[in-house]
């Protein structure tokens, strides 16, 4: 009972986003089954669920046997990752910051297509404006090119476009993709305006590549021009092309990014002269849609699983309906219909355990999560309802939920324990009945909604001077001990656990002695992250490692 005293290592735990507020809606878990109780995995490495991280416009590719990815923060910076899994991007690596005063100074916006060039080299594709303003400076969007300076992936790169953009007629360019033709010719995708003026509608367009650094002259391709691609504004964005056996096709998003309406729509390479218009056919209806529990579903990024006998769709939608622009990434399993057409199905619901990509390991438990606060570290943290931010400096910084009308949290779905000691310091603002705050551990199907997790959940509840520990089966808590407790608002309170095969122990303030102790074998293994129902609270100083 006196494990905490080994931990040792401070560990300072922040987050940073971005994005409206907006409190959850309603539960959007898929069913647990007869008992209302899930089966507990056997170990992470045996599935995984959607939503897999915050953001937008994924894109992945497969080499040397990991998974790597890329983001752009929508400010200055791109990252690069790998990962064994496709469950986790893995620590994101700084592949390029772009310097202030420049024509790419700012908005940098995904997808940034990595790609190896015929030279060996390792490049990347993205677009940037000349300022943080998105009225003043989104009309001068273009395209550029990054060079990794060694043969590493992960970077750093270099910026081979400072000086001027990339081609794209002297008009707005956003979410440049590369590919090649059946002979080997590479060409760009991209969405653009007409001219600089025009604003919408958002065309697709294409131009032959002679090296990264310089493109021909752009050709349209397709317009928006159905009613499922304009609803709310023409748009055809965020393109990715698959060459498969004898097709060429090539995804691409549909109408308004900020609506429940966004799609995926499909454009057919049917022979000839890849630049003539004529040559490319548009499927009728969106490929991928909307459904009750998912919306908005656009920015595609396809990859094999690691084996070769899976594809996979990596996709963004919102983080529920009309939350606009705060959108999460989901990966869902597709087949191949007799006409050699994708059959991407529906999108998963969030919280609904899924196979793992067939030979794909999962998330592997960790012996330490130390998250001593850098620029970078907030990529660890996944938000489900909220709004989130950091204050203070050194020790003293805080991870803070500003209030949430019914519950918030937040996970590192990376830090996987078995059984594991757990520290935090909560600092609670109501004293409302029934609102409390605390941690999650043994988490897993993280998802927005009141009792969105698989998982524990130890409270502190000022209102009722209670602490409780509840199981969430993903629609209902149960309770399973609690102890008493004075507490009050704006007081730091220290809670630890302990948890041990299926013995729980429970700490306030004193972590040599526990307040309760329970016995649940229910979940045996999960991440670990913060939680608060009907309140704003604030958390600093967490500690945690493996007791395996």
């Amino acid at each position: 009972m006196k494990l905490f005293r080994a931990i040792g290592c401070l560990l300072l735990v922040v987050l940073v986003t971005t994005g409206c507020s907006r409190m959850e809606p309603t539960d959007l878990t898929a069913p647990t089954g007869g008992t209302g109780i899930p089966t507990p995995l056997a170990g992470t490495g045996s599935g995984f669920s959607n939503p897999l991280w915050e953001g937008a416009d994924p894109y992945v590719i497969r080499h040397d046997g990991r998974y790597l990815f890329t983001h752009c923060d929508g400010h200055n910076s791109i990252y690069v990752s790998e990962s064994q899994t496709l469950a986790d991007r893995g620590p994101m690596t700084l592949a390029y910051r772009f310097p202030a005063g420049q024509w790419n100074s700012s908005l940098v916006w995904g997808p940034a297509a990595l790609f190896r060039w015929e030279d060996g080299r390792w490049y990347m594709l993205y677009c940037a404006a000349d300022g943080p303003d998105l009225a003043l400076n989104n009309p001068n969007h273009r395209l550029g090119v990054l060079r990794a300076i060694s043969d590493d992936p992960l970077g750093p790169y270099e910026d081979l476009t400072a000086d001027a953009p990339l081609n794209s007629g002297g008009a707005w360019a956003i979410a440049a993709q590369p590919f090649q033709d059946f002979e080997g010719n590479w060409y760009i995708a991209w969405s653009g305006w007409e001219n600089q003026d025009s604003e919408f509608p958002q065309n697709t367009y294409i131009a032959p590549m002679e090296n990264p650094w310089t493109i021909g002259d752009r050709v349209m391709i397709s317009t928006p021009d159905r009613i499922w691609e304009r609803s709310i504004q023409p748009v055809q964005e965020g393109h990715m092309v698959l060459r498969r056996e004898d097709r060429l096709l090539m995804f691409y998003s549909a109408d308004a990014s900020w609506t429940d309406n966004y799609s995926l729509g499909m454009l057919v390479y049917s022979g000839g002269d890849i630049l003539d218009p004529a040559s490319w056919v548009k499927h009728p209806q969106p490929v991928f849609y909307r459904t009750e529990k998912v919306r908005g579903p656009g920015g595609p990024a396809i990859v094999q699983s690691p084996d070769g006998t899976e594809d996979w769709l990596l996709y963004h939608a919102a983080q529920w309906p009309g939350s606009g622009w705060r959108r999460y990434v989901s990966a869902v399993r597709f087949t191949w219909d007799a006409s050699g057409f994708p059959d991407f199905g529906d999108p998963v619901p969030y919280g609904q355990r899924m196979e793992l990509p067939s030979g794909d390991p999962g998330l592997l438990p960790v012996d330490l999560y130390d998250c001593t606060w850098s620029s970078d570290r907030w990529f660890d943290w996944t938000t489900y309802g909220g709004e989130w931010t950091l204050s203070g400096g050194g020790t003293g910084r805080r991870y803070v939920l500003k209030g949430a009308e019914t519950t918030a949290k937040s996970l590192v779905r990376s830090a996987v324990y078995r059984d594991l000691a757990m520290q935090c310091t909560v600092t609670l603002t109501s004293r409302e009945a029934g609102t409390d705050a605390g941690l999650v551990f043994r988490a897993t199907q993280p998802h927005v909604g009141q009792n969105g997790l698989h998982g524990y959940y130890v409270a502190l509840d000022a209102g009722s001077g209670i602490v409780t520990l509840y199981r969430k089966t993903g629609r209902r808590a149960v309770e399973l001990g609690s102890g008493p407790m004075t507490l009050d608002r704006f007081v730091e309170y220290r809670i630890g656990v302990e948890a041990e095969g299926p013995t729980i122990r429970i700490f306030v303030e004193d972590m040599a002695n526990p307040l309760f102790e329970v016995e649940d074998p229910v979940y045996r293994e999960g991440a670990i992250g913060v939680c608060a129902r009907g309140q704003g609270a604030d958390w600093k100083q967490l500690e945690s490692r493996s007791l395996d």
